[in-house]
């Protein structure tokens, strides 16, 4: 059975490696474990894997981490108009080593033109809990021992967007697939550049698989979507107004 206690580590995980990790001002993504042995990430750099601009791709084996993990992470970016940042076809396996393993991926875009204000940033995470082998993804129906992640999304380097957590799974069969709601914010500065801390817990033989994605972006709303926010808020202003006129009435 599920307990929500076995999975607080994640929270410690993300404010000592998310809110604290110093992102690297370029578009990377890093492995983390803990402790010396983890690995960065550039862009055409060393174990890019993929060699178009504004794409990395990479396949990292961390033995003495207990995992491996293989994905692609891409950036678009329009100047003054919008930015995504998006970690997807990744696949991470613990390899059976350690009872459980708590280590977290993390992901920067460029530095780019403001975007905004007016802004929305948004983060988001779908995908599965499976099982894995030497050769990837085991067929659906092995049971998980102790899986569960969670995306952080933050702006202008250290500004949180929100988090995304799904359910941590124990003791069921896989695959079990997750898809939280987007959570979204705006913010009244202009938005330069997006970070995402993807931290996970992995016992013997679990694995997390994003075919969809792990996401963190911002835009300018379209001109439409702020139309439709100021009859809203005419109306809640209105209805304030009104109370206040009652109010006075019954006391005079």
């Amino acid at each position: 059975m599920y307990d929500p206690r076995r999975f607080s580590t994640l929270w410690i995980t993300l404010i000592a490696i998310g809110l604290c990790f110093t992102p690297t001002s370029a578009f990377a993504l890093s492995i983390m474990i803990g402790g010396p042995g983890g690995v960065t990430i550039f862009d055409g750099g060393v174990g890019d894997t993929n060699p178009a601009a504004g794409i990395i791709g990479f396949t990292q084996v961390l033995a003495g981490a207990g995992f491996g993990a293989t994905g692609t992470l891409s950036e678009v970016i329009v100047p003054g108009l919008s930015a995504t940042l998006t970690l997807t076809d990744l696949v991470i396996g613990q390899s059976g080593g350690v009872a459980v393993i708590n280590n977290n991926i993390s992901f920067d875009s460029s530095v780019f033109a403001p975007i905004g204000p007016p802004n929305v940033a948004t983060v988001h995470l779908d995908g599965e809990y499976v099982k894995v082998g030497p050769g990837g993804i085991l067929p659906a129906g092995g049971i998980i021992n102790n899986a569960d992640t969670q995306l952080g999304g933050f702006v202008n380097t250290t500004v949180l967007i929100g988090v995304v957590n799904p359910p941590g799974v124990a003791g069921v069969a896989s695959n079990i697939a997750f898809g939280p709601p987007n959570v979204n914010s705006s913010f009244g500065f202009g938005i330069t550049s997006l970070h995402g801390s993807l931290p996970f817990q992995l016992g013997q033989a679990d694995g997390i698989h994003l075919p969809g994605s792990a996401m963190v972006s911002a835009v300018v709303p379209e001109p439409s979507t702020l139309l439709l926010l100021v009859p809203g808020l005419m109306g809640l202003a209105g209805f304030g107004r009104k109370r206040l006129l009652n109010k006075l009435r019954k006391n005079t």
